[in-house]
């Protein structure tokens, strides 16, 4: 008997493909169901007693041909025990079992999805789950947030008297590795979805805009907490630095004496990060001339002078950016970090893609910071980027040294996960957020202040007395 890709259910997903519709769906329905459980919080964690905490920015996974397609091929006529390999570095899952119950495609995702259910997945506990060894790999890469395509094969293979099943799966992700993000955790409802999809209702997953009903949100913002910034505010605030930075990578910017820098090989482009955002404000809101980054980051901050306070700081944060780029690149000859120059130094690191600005209105001041994921000024950076001649640009885009990922200039690199800087506790910031010691502590302090002011309702007396002293919680040694 020869080794056979199954076909259950009807006629194929795909055309040319060999997975049943009726399959193929309710693949995408096991998976997806797990997801949503993760958002909801209401994953058990094998036997250990407890639930994974829910996630944020879970998308919801669709069937791709192209991975059915790439997976038949992968595995070509056998059912081995491990992943045969994708020659384009996908995730690979993969079970192997003797079939004893005649399974298909659907039942054994269902197995594989199910080891949640008895197997405890070891994670790293912080604001997001990252990957460890001692994890099941196949779980960790279905229900990746990142991860939005699904394609996969069922075969058949003669083995003895009877026959071993296979079923093998390629995603649109990387492999899960230590230390990757699984998901971020979010609060137990639909949030965090990324740019072009929208918060489907009835699953909590972020589904394509193109799936959208008429009527329902699409999320295109940045998605950032502080609500009193305006959207409009955050968009000219990184198109400024991004069209600078371009400028400088096409060699159209002017330096020293009015001469032109040489173009850049690998200057990244900037994507907003709103941890960043955070701890640019806290920063802001202390109101001084000069501000200190948080270690490993660069920062970039003005005080502006003016006479009221305009109801939209737009243009003048836009101004005050220009202002330091166009007065730090009369200072470059050429690629060379200059002494003293180090605000242009952190507008221009090529190896910086993170960036976050905030501001605050200071006694007839606009407090303004920016703070870079990168630290453009530091000792160790010789060189701002890689210079070359007409047409390099984007010759040396990360991570391949190519241009494969250049767009209009700029290497568009995506932001991997780094734990927000605290600056409450800088000591511990890994487990804990600021976000949640601010919630915590405003909390506290709320009930204690009722409780100092004679606010507080006791069920015998009405009211309890007020206190004689109530001093505010701010420590965290306790931590």
């Amino acid at each position: 008997m020869k080794p056979q890709v199954n076909v259950d259910g009807g006629a194929p997903f795909c055309s040319g493909g060999k997975a049943a519709k009726e399959q193929v769906n309710e693949v995408l329905k096991l998976v997806n169901d797990r997801r949503t459980l993760l958002v909801e919080g209401k994953q058990k964690n094998g036997n250990s007693g407890n639930q994974l905490p829910p996630a944020k920015g879970m998308t919801k996974i669709g069937w791709s041909c192209e991975l059915e397609k790439a997976a038949t091929k992968n595995l070509n006529s056998s059912c081995p025990n491990v992943p045969p390999g994708d020659g384009k570095g996908r995730a690979e899952i993969i079970k192997t079992e003797n079939n004893t119950s005649n399974e298909n495609l659907a039942t054994v995702m269902g197995k594989v999805l199910a080891s949640i259910d008895t197997k405890t997945f070891s994670y790293l506990d912080t604001p997001a789950l990252h990957y460890t060894s001692f994890a099941d790999a196949n779980y960790a890469n279905l229900v990746r947030s990142t991860t939005t395509e699904l394609g996969c094969v069922f075969k058949t293979c003669p083995e003895g008297k009877g026959e071993n099943y296979t079923l093998y799966c390629l995603t649109n992700q990387k492999p899960v590795a230590v230390g990757d993000v699984i998901y971020e955790v979010g609060t137990g409802v639909c949030s965090g979805c990324p740019q072009g999809t929208f918060c489907e209702v009835d699953s909590k997953l972020c589904a394509p805009t193109l799936d959208a009903p008429p009527g329902e949100t699409i999320f295109k913002d940045f998605k950032c907490r502080n609500s009193l910034i305006a959207e409009e505010w955050r968009t000219n605030m990184l198109e400024v630095h991004n069209e600078n930075r371009r400028r400088l990578a096409k060699g159209s910017q002017k330096g020293e004496g009015g001469a032109l820098l040489p173009t850049a090989k690998n200057m990244n482009e900037l994507i907003w990060d709103c941890s960043l955002e955070d701890a640019a404000y806290e920063r802001a809101a202390e109101c001084t001339e000069t501000v200190t980054p948080p270690d490993g980051y660069g920062a970039v901050s003005s005080m502006i002078t003016t006479k009221a306070n305009p109801c939209n700081a737009t243009s003048m944060a836009e101004q005050a950016v220009q202002d330091i780029w166009e007065k730090g690149s009369e200072k470059q000859a050429n690629n060379t970090k200059v002494a003293g120059n180090d605000d242009f130094s952190q507008m221009a690191y090529y190896k910086t893609n993170g960036i976050g600005c905030s501001y605050s209105w200071c006694d007839g001041k606009l407090s303004l910071v920016c703070l870079y994921n990168k630290d453009g000024s530091a000792k160790s950076v010789k060189k701002l980027f890689i210079k070359g001649g007409a047409g390099d640009t984007c010759k040396r885009c990360e991570p391949n040294n190519n241009q494969d990922n250049c767009v209009n200039g700029l290497c568009q690199v995506p932001l991997s996960y780094v734990h927000s800087p605290s600056t409450i506790c800088p000591k511990n910031a890994v487990s804990v957020t600021d976000n949640l010691r601010t919630i915590a502590l405003d909390m506290h302090n709320y009930y204690r202040r009722q409780l100092a002011m004679g606010w507080a309702k006791d069920k015998q007396i009405t009211y309890a007395k007020a206190a004689a002293a109530m001093p505010e919680l701010v420590k965290c040694s306790f931590e």
